[in-house]
């Protein structure tokens, strides 16, 4: 239907209101037609060729003539049905059924209409329904021109007007078939594109909207089958399985689902039959025909069999161990390994440990000989994987190693307060401080080394032994390191026979991986996940120390040791919208909320006057130029580091973003997260890096939370990286505390200082949460350490799924 220009809808329009006139004066009395119209503000006459959607909504009506004349919206919409009147010549006298008839034709818009042309004079005229052939409502019209972009292909500009459309009356008549069409239409050029799960997700629509739509339906079953194809060849077997039981949802008989059934079953009965007999990786290879179709005949009983004989804990972790498992590993995989791997030689700071009773602990015996002096003695039946006794020169070794500038295991700390390390027979060991300490047994803590490999920075794998239940065989190559195995030591009848890490460096696909049962634990739970929706064959638990995110500065970079700079940083840095739009995707729980600084909020060394920096972009623009003058540079670039994670990513990029509004250019690179902690704490240079610290309560590593340079050779200007000689004074005066009370005090002054001179930016604090199979029995459910109880570690096969 086509518009006639403006002069001619005038001509109409006035020849239409001519001859209703007349009709009307013929049947009723005076006060009807143009005579009884109501004054109205006329209406700008709009563009004939200017877009719907940027019009004013309006409706045409077509006469009998076929004129077409475009008037206000009419009331109500849709209008009802037009009914025949009888029209009768005009009486002079108002009989009562001559009334009644007009106030019927008043009432009633089925008989006559009262619009308002758009190109007139401003005024109402009435209209009998009969001269009316036909009425084109501006919901029609939208609803046409969207039909012309469907065939088109601009399904975005179809999509805004069918959304008009909506938004104007949601029940419209034919809204929901043209919504159909453009999602069909859609679904289809993304499955040509290749682009199968966004195809998918039209086509979920369509059906979700009408489950009975054939052509949904067909398309549905075909991008499903050729996902599922593509997941079979990729060894996806689970995501197959998923989209064949969606294809035998839509048609239980669909040729398709069939056929990938039948696919997934050869390819389980294939991998079954290649299953070693006498070899742990026989319960793999059953695993993953398990995937494949849990229904296979035979299937289930070797799988228990095996899972009976050697029992595998899958774990999925963010990173796995680069190189050979040590105990002085400064990556947070390192120190899970060595949790695997090495016995330290007092396992808790309680009286049974220092009476050698934990079996997972080296030494039988601690006792202190005086105020600077104490004595480790060891268990005989302590032995190192190659079956040889854990001696006093391995412990020598590796206490004298922690004190060394040029051992990778340099503390510094312990080198400022151990005086010597002698050993007085092949099982006791005497050691001396310089001073008192406080807690002096929280070093023991801590594993030993083979006194051969105590000072190696690497260790062949060949050569590699440990003190643990489990030995490392290694990561596998052929997956790029993304998996390492740990296997039970040859003697040991608890906890598990084998415990495999799987790396997953996006926690939500690791919690995927879980419910998949692919893996039995995770080491960290996805922070946007909803607690009240976690399956009853899962169970969560958070540890008693949170992470705390914040980004380290470091200090021997001048603009960084700048006060004013690094006070700028914090106060353009809009926390509370990175926290919840950027990181966690949601509104925060209780349990997050934004740091002041690296402590744990509640702690006994939380200060509960201290507030966290606030957002205030002016005070940043006065504190950036400040700074800028006092150097009197021009120009600021510098380097944000952050760990591999998606979250973290999402923020770094905003965080970039917004300085630059500021004038400061940040460049953003990726490290893995082990790699780029192992480096920060080895105190090679830096410029920021963000940082997931878990706040120890031990004033010995206090100074490690703020700085993580702080401890490493002094060759490296560790102790130069700290921003604020301030603050580094009053670390260096706590670790020489030796009462309880004044650790807390000072510990609460370092967190005021903190606040007050940013030697780091604190970001915000979340809990720390991981997950396991209820199949997986005995993990502790408030643990800092994943692996610390693994020998009370018990798993079964996950209970047997039905194939769809």
């Amino acid at each position: 239907m086509t518009c006639v220009g403006l002069a001619s809808i005038r001509r109409i329009y006035w020849s239409l209101v001519s001859a209703t006139v007349c009709s009307l004066a013929l049947s009723l009395p005076s006060g009807f037609g143009q005579a009884g119209a109501k004054p109205a503000t006329p209406a700008a006459a709009p563009k004939l060729d200017e877009p719907l959607l940027t019009r004013a909504p309006f409706d045409r009506l077509v006469l009998k003539d076929a004129a077409v004349v475009p008037v206000e919206p009419l009331a109500p919409r849709p209008l009802p049905t037009p009914k025949k009147y009888a029209r009768r010549p005009p009486s002079r006298k108002k009989s009562a059924e001559l009334e009644a008839r007009e106030k019927e034709i008043e009432k009633d818009p089925a008989i006559r209409l009262f619009v308002m042309p758009l190109e007139g004079d401003g005024l109402e005229y009435a209209v009998y329904r009969e001269d009316i052939t036909d009425i084109v409502y501006f919901e029609d019209m939208l609803l046409q021109e969207a039909d012309r972009l469907i065939t088109a292909g601009d399904y975005a500009k179809a999509f805004e007007h069918i959304l008009f459309v909506q938004n104007r009356d949601p029940k419209w008549r034919g809204l929901a078939d043209t919504h159909r069409r453009l999602l069909i239409a859609e679904a289809r050029q993304r499955f040509d594109q290749g682009d199968l799960m966004a195809g998918l997700q039209f086509v979920n629509e369509a059906l979700a909207r009408n489950p009975k739509d054939d052509q949904a339906r067909a398309l549905a079953i075909e991008g499903l089958g050729k996902l599922g194809e593509i997941d079979l060849a990729a060894g996806r077997y689970e995501r197959a399985r998923e989209s064949q039981s969606r294809m035998r949802s839509i048609d239980a008989n669909a040729p398709a689902a069939k056929s990938l059934a039948e696919k997934l079953l050869e390819v389980a009965r294939t991998i079954m039959s290649q299953a070693p007999q006498d070899r742990p990786e026989r319960l793999d290879r059953l695993n993953e025909a398990y995937r494949a179709w849990p229904e296979t005949e035979g299937l289930s009983a070797a799988r228990s069999e095996a899972m009976v004989r050697w029992p595998t804990v899958n774990v999925a972790v963010q990173e796995a161990i680069s190189d050979t498992p040590r105990p002085w590993g400064a990556s947070p995989a390192q120190a899970r390994a060595a949790d695997l791997t090495f016995r330290p030689l007092l396992e808790e700071l309680r009286e049974s440990s220092y009476k050698g009773e934990p079996p997972g602990q080296i030494a039988a015996r601690y006792e202190l000989v005086d105020l600077t002096t104490g004595e480790l003695t060891l268990k005989p039946d302590a032995r190192w994987s190659d079956g040889r006794n854990v001696n006093s020169r391995d412990v020598v070794a590796t206490l004298t190693s922690w004190a060394q500038p040029a051992s990778p295991a340099y503390h510094g700390t312990w080198a400022g307060i151990v005086e010597s390390v002698a050993a007085v027979d092949d099982r006791k060991i005497r050691v001396k401080f310089t001073r008192p300490v406080l807690q002096p047994d929280f070093w023991f803590l801590r594993a030993v080394m083979p006194a051969e490999t105590a000072f190696s920075a690497i260790v062949p794998p060949e050569t590699w032994i440990g003190s643990g239940d489990f030995r490392w065989l290694g990561n596998r190559v052929e997956s790029q390191a993304a998996e390492s195995t740990f296997e039970r030591q040859p003697g040991l009848d608890a906890g598990p026979f084998r415990v495999r890490e799987l790396v997953f460096e996006d926690d939500r696909d690791a919690w995927q991986a879980l419910l998949d049962s692919r893996v039995d634990l995770i080491e960290h739970v996805p922070s946007d996940l909803l607690l009240d929706r976690v399956p009853p064959t899962v169970a969560v638990a958070t540890s008693p120390s949170p992470d705390v995110h914040l980004i380290a500065i470091d200090g021997r970079v001048p603009i960084l040791a700048n006060r004013s700079f690094r006070r700028g940083l914090a106060y353009a840095l809009n926390r509370q919208e990175l926290f919840e739009e950027q990181f966690l995707g949601r509104a925060p729980r209780p349990d997050e909320f934004l740091a002041d600084g690296a402590f744990a909020k509640g702690t006994a060394w939380d200060d509960t006057e201290v507030r966290p920096v606030p957002f205030d972009p002016a005070m940043a623009r006065l504190l950036f130029a400040s700074a800028k003058r006092e150097l009197k540079i021009t120009k600021i670039s510098l380097t944000l580091d952050y760990p591999a994670r998606p979250d973290i990513a999402r923020v770094a990029a905003k965080i970039a973003d917004s300085l630059s509004g500021f004038g400061i250019e940040i460049k953003l690179k990726r490290w893995q997260a082990g790699e780029l902690e192992e480096s920060l704490r080895s105190g090679k240079p830096f410029e920021l890096a963000w940082r997931t610290v878990s706040p120890s309560m031990d004033h010995f590593l206090i100074g490690g939370l703020i700085a993580p340079a702080i401890y490493a050779p002094p060759q490296s200007g560790g102790l130069a990286a700290l921003a604020s000689p301030v603050i580094l004074s009053q670390v260096l005066s706590l670790e020489r505390a030796f009462i309880e009370t004044e650790v807390r005090a000072q510990a609460r002054f370092i967190d005021r200082l903190v606040r007050q001179e940013l030697p780091l930016i604190p970001l915000w604090q979340v809990p720390h949460r991981y997950a396991w199979r209820k199949d997986l029995t005995g993990v502790r459910p408030n643990s800092d350490r994943l692996y610390h109880n693994v020998r009370e570690w018990s798993v079964r096969p996950a209970a047997e799924a039905k194939s769809p």
